[in-house]
């Protein structure tokens, strides 16, 4: 789990990025090609620790920090532990920065991305945990 020192450091060298007018926008868009297929574990792992900018309701952007990705809390079948598409993605960002819903979101090594991202627990000194869940279809 990252301390809010980290997510500080992190948070200042992200800082230092959007001072260049839509550096990271810039850099996240994608071409066709290069657009990821899906969400899947090993390319959000590949992030960690990483800058990501949401976009708030009002398109206000909103600087989040991807600090985990780990099987769901609660997996609905077995053998799923490990499932390179059910997975948790966990960013921390400020409190009240975002409500529950779908956000786009960018970075520079994923590109562009609709994710449904949920507040997670009481926010910390400033900070609230955010989560997106990836779910998978499981054969009966």
């Amino acid at each position: 789990m990252q301390t809010r020192r980290r997510f500080v450091e992190l948070a200042t060298i992200s800082g230092a990025a959007a001072l260049v007018p839509d550096a990271l926008g810039a850099a996240a868009r994608p071409r066709a090609a290069e657009a990821p297929s899906s969400g899947t574990r090993g390319r959000f792992a590949s992030q960690l620790g990483r800058p990501f900018l949401a976009e708030d309701d009002h398109g206000a952007r909103v600087l989040l920090v991807l600090v985990e990705v780990s099987d769901p809390a609660m997996l609905g079948a077995p053998g799923l532990g490990g499932h390179p598409e059910c997975f948790s993605a966990s960013f921390l960002g400020p409190a009240g920065g975002l409500r529950q819903g779908t956000h786009a979101v960018a970075s520079a090594g994923l590109g562009r991305l609709s994710l449904f991202l949920v507040p997670v627990g009481r926010p910390d000194r400033g900070v609230q945990r955010y989560e997106a869940a990836f779910n998978c279809v499981v054969p009966s």
